[in-house]
């Protein structure tokens, strides 16, 4: 049986790019500082104390995300938000609702 040390492990250990949304002040296990230390990206997520699975995304986090995946996958430098998306739209709901049904088993 595997915990979250042994997930998280395997994820930093794989190459393959990922985004951290940090919904916590700090980390509290040794694994989980030890991995995810300052130099990590990440996006923080202030409010995450009401979070729910209905809560509606941060403005700008799904773009910032594609913009980090774009980036990995050209090996062009990040543009936020990748050139495909709208630069002065906040994120659309319905990509956002989108994003929600694409990823459902994750978020539950």
């Amino acid at each position: 049986c595997y915990g979250t040390a042994e997930e998280l492990g395997f994820i930093m250990n794989t190459p393959k790019p990922f985004f951290l949304v940090k919904m916590c002040n700090a980390f509290t296990t040794v694994p989980a500082q030890f991995y995810l230390q300052p130099h990590i990206k990440y996006h923080a997520w202030d409010d995450f104390s009401k979070w729910t699975a209905t809560t509606p995304l941060p403005v700008g986090l799904l773009e910032t995300i594609l913009a980090a995946l774009h980036a990995a996958e050209t090996g062009a430098p990040e543009a936020h938000p990748p050139p495909n998306l709208p630069r002065s739209n906040p994120q659309p709901l319905s990509l956002a609702d989108e994003f929600r049904r694409e990823h459902a088993q994750i978020l539950q």
